[in-house]
């Protein structure tokens, strides 16, 4: 997160390389150039298009020391007038960096993050202040100069005690939040327990209804049973009652039959000693009538 501020602003600057102030790592571009304006713009473009709290600090900062540096360089170059006007300029950027910090209580940055933060800002700050210093001791800045640049030296030591005031609250901030979450982290505990009793408890009811249920499964699997066996004996004492019955109907035709049977030899065995008698008359009566024709013919 601090790290990549240098590549993103120093990454504008390349292109100015031939303009450069001597010392190349800060890519200061001498106010003189045709081309310090594009970096002015560029240094806007890039702020406004960062969105990261703590990139949007050492932004300022940066362009802080930069202004301080351009002022040193004016100054080589014999134009105090210019170099107040970059002094004056570092101190708004400064400002900016204030205001920035002014919301550092409303970042989700961790303790690691804010003390590299602080770490940094105040190094950036005690660069400048260095910076001042060296140019508070120069003989050919101008008298109201310098006390512009006295002030800028006394503020510098109001805004470390700002940034401490507001890394400190924002600890606060985390330790505070940290004990939230832990309170938070109890709670969840707590209804994840409430849950998982519930959740018991509810699996406890489903076993007991199951239970219910395979119970009054098994009693009417019983009861079924039961009822097939009563059937089946039902069926059994019926088959065997139609059995005996059959059987019953069956002796009853046959000696139903017998007997007709036995009607039938008697009434045929009376017609048989009927045509016998019947026959024994016929030839009786033929033997009659024999004599008679023979006594006749005598």
């Amino acid at each position: 997160m601090i790290k990549r501020l240098t590549g993103l602003t120093i990454g504008f600057s390349l292109i100015l390389r031939g303009q450069a102030f001597a010392e190349e790592s800060l890519k200061v571009v001498d106010p003189q150039s045709d081309l310090y304006d594009t970096t002015r713009y560029l240094e806007e473009a890039t702020y406004d298009i960062t969105t990261d709290f703590s990139d949007k600090v050492l932004l300022q900062e940066q362009f802080a020391e930069k202004r301080l540096r351009e002022a040193q360089l004016a100054i080589e170059q014999g134009d105090p007038a210019a170099a107040k006007k970059l002094i004056q300029e570092a101190d708004i950027h400064g400002e900016l960096m204030e205001e920035n910090l002014a919301e550092v209580n409303k970042t989700d940055d961790e303790i690691e993050e804010i003390d590299a933060l602080e770490k940094e800002v105040l190094s950036y700050i005690a660069k400048r202040t260095e910076i001042l210093k060296s140019l508070l001791i120069r003989d050919d800045i101008p008298e109201d100069a310098k006390k512009g640049i006295q002030r800028a030296i006394n503020n510098q030591e109001k805004v470390v005690e700002k940034i401490h005031k507001a890394f400190a609250e924002k600890r606060l901030h985390l330790d505070d939040q940290e004990d939230v979450d832990d309170d938070a982290e109890d709670e969840a505990e707590e209804k994840a327990e409430e849950a998982e009793d519930k959740a018991e408890k509810e699996r406890e009811k489903a076993e007991e209804a199951t239970e219910k249920a395979e119970d009054k499964a098994e009693k009417e699997r019983e009861r079924a049973e039961e009822k097939t066996e009563k059937d089946r004996e039902k069926a059994e004492e019926a088959a065997e009652k139609a059995e005996e019955k059959a059987e019953k109907e069956r002796e009853r035709a046959e000696e139903k039959a017998e007997k007709e049977r036995e009607r039938a030899e008697e009434k045929a065995e009376r017609e048989r000693e009927k045509a016998e008698k019947a026959a024994e008359r016929a030839e009786e009566k033929a033997e009659r009538e024999h004599d008679e024709e023979d006594e006749d013919d005598d």
